[in-house]
C-alpha cells in the first residue's frame, strides 16, 4: 500500500499508479524540483506556464504555452 502525505492530510489508495499524472501551473525555477521528483517516480507531469522564463520545458512530458492575459 502506498501512502502519501499532502500536508496534515494522508492518503491511502492500493489502486494509485495505475495511471499517474501531474498537472503543474506554471514550469518556472521553483516547479523544476517537482518536475523532477515526479518524473523521477514515473508520473507523467505536463507543464502549462508562459513560455518566457520556463526552465521545466525540457524537462516536463509535455509543456502547454498558455496566457492568462491575452485573448484569441
Amino acid at each position: 500500500m502506498i501512502t502519501f502525505v499532502f500536508g496534515n492530510f494522508k492518503m491511502k489508495n492500493p489502486d494509485f499508479g495505475k495511471s499517474r499524472k501531474l498537472a503543474i501551473v506554471g514550469a518556472g525555477y521553483l516547479q523544476l524540483p517537482l518536475v523532477k521528483k515526479a518524473i523521477s517516480m514515473g508520473v507523467e507531469t505536463y507543464c502549462f506556464a508562459f513560455e518566457q522564463g520556463a526552465v521545466c520545458k525540457d524537462y516536463c512530458t509535455q509543456f502547454f504555452p498558455i496566457s492568462i492575459t491575452e485573448k484569441d
